[in-house]
């Protein structure tokens, strides 16, 4: 978490911080809190301007991360790692060609 000062919602688990948008305006930014695995894990929801983020849709983000019916912000970027190293292992026709140059 960041190290400004966090405010509470009416919402269990969703607080948000006063940060400045690209114009320099002041905007909300939500972080939701959960337990996952006996671990805490603290996670960005969205901003207020640009991703149109408000307390109760981060609550619902955050029932859906307990739940397990949407994954973690480090899930997803597990998943988008193994999808790139999976594509990058694939056999091309470039790939090949080198090969057989070699060979």
């Amino acid at each position: 978490m960041p190290k400004q000062e966090r405010h509470k919602t009416g919402e269990k688990g969703v607080y948000y911080i006063m940060g400045t948008d690209a114009k320099g305006k002041p905007e909300r930014i939500y972080y939701i809190t959960y337990r996952k695995d006996g671990k805490q894990i603290q996670e960005k929801a969205g901003r207020a301007g640009k991703d149109n983020m408000t307390a109760a849709k981060a609550r619902n983000l955050r029932i859906e991360r307990l739940s397990g019916r949407a994954p973690s912000n480090k899930e997803k970027r597990e998943r988008e790692e193994a999808a790139k190293i999976a594509e990058a292992g694939k056999w091309t026709v470039d790939k090949l060609w080198e090969v057989y140059k070699e060979n």
